[in-house]
């Protein structure tokens, strides 16, 4: 039976966001998935180009001009989001969208990391952040910040803060999608993934296999007749209505 929340397929033509459309929570959840799981660095070309169709208008324009302050900030992030529990990769920016999903990609990482160890004070300061930086990005003072870009994000990270207690990665290292919101599981995001790696735990332990036991059959018959002779006296004393035997 299924155990996690999944991508679900978008309404609408193509799934493609419409330019003025408020995405729904379905939307938003799909495009949290999409980008903490690398859709967008799948290898299968139909994940990517998806990507890149449906998620188009989800990101400011990417303009070359910025790609220095991009590549700042980017590294700034990963200097100051962290947590111990994971190690984030770094990644390289593509034509599409520069630096920006792998920079969002990036701060989703610690958040769902911190959610998944029990930090959700953390966690939440974080999405806070998330929050303050989208009121900020690419806009001044007396700027309206209604861009479509930017509502469709400030919706994703709404969903996402509501969400904290539902975060989890999946503990199958094979996963190709570990990032998950947790329904009954814990620590997988599905049986199938449970059952892997449970076969994975036992090839390890095979791999790792250790005599049971290295005593000699001398040695076994020693242990047996202590625990017949400790029994004995135990049934003896409770015969009798005495109190516990010693060890």
């Amino acid at each position: 039976m299924e155990t996690v929340t999944r991508r679900h397929k978008f309404g609408g033509k193509s799934g493609v966001t419409q330019q003025n459309a408020t995405p729904s929570v379905i939307q938003c959840q799909n495009f949290l998935f999409d980008v903490i799981n690398a859709a967008d660095k799948s290898s299968s070309r139909d994940s990517r180009s998806h990507f890149a169709r449906v998620y188009e208008a989800w990101f400011p324009p990417q303009d070359a001009a910025e790609s220095f302050f991009q590549r700042a900030y980017y590294n700034d992030v990963r200097n100051w989001w962290r947590e111990e529990s994971v190690q984030i990769p770094e990644e390289e920016p593509d034509a599409q969208f520069g630096y920006h999903v792998i920079t969002l990609r990036h701060k989703l990482r610690v958040i769902w990391a911190l959610a998944d160890c029990g930090n959700l004070a953390q966690a939440e300061s974080y999405v806070h952040r998330i929050l303050v930086w989208l009121s900020r990005c690419y806009s001044g003072p007396s700027d309206a910040r209604i861009e479509g870009w930017r509502g469709r994000l400030f919706a994703a990270i709404g969903q996402l803060g509501w969400k904290l207690q539902r975060l989890k990665i999946c503990r199958n290292p094979e996963c190709a999608n570990r990032y998950f919101f947790k329904e009954t599981q814990i620590k997988f995001c599905s049986s199938e993934c449970a059952s892997n790696s449970e076969r994975l735990r036992h090839l390890e332990r095979e791999r790792l296999k250790i005599p049971k036991s290295r005593l000699s059959s001398a040695g076994k018959r020693k242990i047996s007749l202590a625990q017949q002779k400790r029994w004995q006296k135990y049934r003896a004393s409770k015969k009798k209505g005495g109190g516990k035997v010693s060890t």
